[in-house]
């Protein structure tokens, strides 16, 4: 995880798996928006992250193909 501008957290994936993996990610605060990425965190296709019901943060499912990286941008309110 990083930090690559104020307000936007950048999740970084590695898969060993031979098959997709459905990545689900919840995180323990809120979100206004999560999006596919590249590894420096350039904006790709806009993904649906869903408040948890408890308050308390936000769900969102990241695709990432077989032995491949993927990247994962969550900006906050």
């Amino acid at each position: 995880m990083t930090v690559p501008r104020p307000g936007e957290v950048l999740l970084r994936l590695q898969s060993f798996a031979h098959e997709a993996v459905d990545c689900r990610v919840l995180t323990r605060f809120p979100v206004a928006a999560a999006y596919r990425a590249d590894y420096l965190g350039t904006k790709g296709a806009a993904l649906g992250a869903v408040d948890r019901a408890d308050g308390a943060g936000a769900v969102t499912t990241l695709a990432v193909p077989p032995l491949a990286t993927a990247a994962l941008l969550l900006v906050r309110p």
